[in-house]
């Protein structure tokens, strides 16, 4: 198992690739290589985007990649 690990991130670009999957492209912030195990999911936020309640909006995503790829899929 992976242990979680907070990362600050740019999306440069997300592309339709099939009715159900996006590719979501990110740059990272002082990372070389981001780990991860298949069928392990982020959560995704943007800090100052809240609901009416003052709550940060978060949202989990799979990644349905492998980890010999050079992306990684997210499905939502």
């Amino acid at each position: 198992m992976v242990p979680p690990k907070k990362y600050i991130t740019t999306v440069k670009e997300i592309e339709q690739f099939r009715p159900d999957i996006r590719i979501v492209r990110f740059t990272f912030d002082g990372i070389k290589e981001f780990e991860f195990l298949p069928g392990s999911f982020v959560m995704l936020w943007i800090d100052g985007y809240n609901d009416e309640m003052g709550n940060t909006i978060r949202r989990a995503y799979s990644i349905a990649s492998i980890r010999d790829m050079q992306m990684i899929l997210i499905r939502f």
